[in-house]
């Protein structure tokens, strides 16, 4: 290790002059500087993806408990158009008397209107293809082929039983039998 006196014999070019110490202590001061400033834009953003973690967090939830009400809402709309229904079977089942089977068919025609009228305020409609509507595979259960003469190939000849569909959702396709003549 070299003493103070041969610091003091070194050339004057190779001892650091004051001028070029307090340079050097300015870059460390603009460095740090830099630094803080990098570390403050780090934290923020941090901050900023934890807030919009939260907001995301937040939106999922809300959506959930949306998705929620609205398939109860759906539901109580459902069950509050067929409770009428339910309140007349009780009815009539209460009844003492002995109703003849035109009765028995009209109420029960009844009955069933209330239900198609409470399944119609949530939007379900009946499919019911008529005679020599074209069979649509799509809205159509083919059930049974058979010839007739009357009508077109691939086209409904009986409507079995009905179908049903929420909008352009089909719940339950209709049963039909369908025509297959072999020169159609």
């Amino acid at each position: 290790m070299p003493s103070r006196a041969e610091d003091a014999n070194e050339p004057a070019e190779a001892r650091p002059s004051d001028q070029s110490i307090d340079q050097d202590v300015g870059e460390q001061e603009v460095e740090l500087s830099e630094l803080e400033q990098l570390k403050l834009q780090l934290d923020e953003a941090v901050a900023a993806r934890q807030r919009a973690l939260a907001d995301y967090q937040n939106f999922q939830r809300r959506s959930s408990e949306n998705e929620a009400r609205a398939r109860r809402s759906g539901v109580s709309e459902m069950a509050r158009g067929i409770l009428p229904s339910i309140d007349n079977i009780e009815l009539a089942l209460g009844q003492e008397t002995e109703a003849s089977a035109d009765q028995l068919r009209d109420g029960i025609k009844i009955l069933r209107d209330d239900l198609l009228k409470a399944l119609a305020t949530v939007g379900i409609t009946r499919i019911e293809p008529e005679r020599g509507d074209e069979f649509d595979p799509n809205m159509h259960e083919a059930m049974l082929r058979q010839p007739d003469p009357e009508i077109q190939n691939n086209h409904v000849v009986m409507m079995m039983q009905a179908g049903y569909a929420l909008g352009d959702l089909v719940l339950r396709p209709a049963k039909v039998t369908v025509a297959s003549n072999q020169d159609g």
